[in-house]
């Protein structure tokens, strides 16, 4: 029964995970929020890890008065990387549509000089 629940939860979290947009998502968060992750992982005193972070927050592009950490939680944290990933899902098929028209082409060309 737990077994069951147990493979249950990771066959969820996986699906959810290998989404294009999670792992999109996912992805341009770290790209975004590299500051934060660097001093998060550092070997900083705690004390100094805190300033940090909150030098980090604190400078956004949003500004809301009374928390200043939540701006940069709704820019950096959830729409920029959300829209960097919706523009990724978007944009990349273009130009890869393209580039694989060409090798097609190409290889079709280098069958034909073989032959």
């Amino acid at each position: 029964m737990i077994e069951q629940f147990s493979n249950s939860i990771k066959a969820t979290l996986y699906d959810r995970i290998s989404s294009p947009l999670s792992s999109g998502f996912i992805i341009s968060w770290c790209l975004w929020n590299y500051k934060f992750l660097i001093v998060l992982f550092s070997s900083m005193k705690p004390y100094d890890k805190y300033s940090e972070l909150d030098i980090i927050t604190s400078n956004s592009v949003i500004k809301i008065s009374g928390w200043d950490p939540l701006g940069y939680l709704l820019s950096n944290g959830l729409a920029f990387p959300l829209i960097s990933a919706v523009a990724f899902i978007i944009l990349y098929p273009i130009p890869s549509e393209f580039m694989y028209k060409y090798w097609l082409k190409s290889q079709n060309k280098l069958i034909d000089a073989r032959n």
